[in-house]
């Protein structure tokens, strides 16, 4: 008969990959310059595994975001584009998925432990 802690360790590794398994999000907005409030972007998701969430800024006056399979990093003459892989990393807040993946892998740990 399994023990609990495979049982545990079991749930939490399906619950950090169907975290996975919905894609990536990312803020998409034109015109969303600072300070950037998420409630004025649309969440926008895509399940390609090389999508990447992007933000572009020209000289601080105008900030757009989005999501692309064909991010570029720029950083030249007051102009950058930046990219990245998590979901809503292009907002300039932390998220609360960030937290939960802690929060999944910390367990995973101490249930491995026990």
């Amino acid at each position: 008969m399994p023990s609990l802690r495979y049982i545990a360790f079991g749930f939490f590794l399906l619950l950090a990959l169907s975290a996975l398994a919905d894609g990536l999000k990312c803020y998409q907005c034109a015109n969303c310059n600072s300070p950037f409030k998420p409630s004025d972007a649309t969440e926008v998701t895509s399940s390609d595994a090389r999508a990447s969430c992007w933000k572009t800024t020209a000289r601080n006056v105008a900030t757009t975001r989005g999501i692309t399979t064909d991010c570029k990093q720029v950083d030249a003459a007051g102009i950058g584009t930046w990219c990245c892989n998590t979901d809503l990393c292009n907002g300039a807040i932390p998220t609360k998925s960030s937290v939960y993946l802690v929060l999944t892998i910390a367990t995973i740990v101490a249930t491995m432990l026990i």
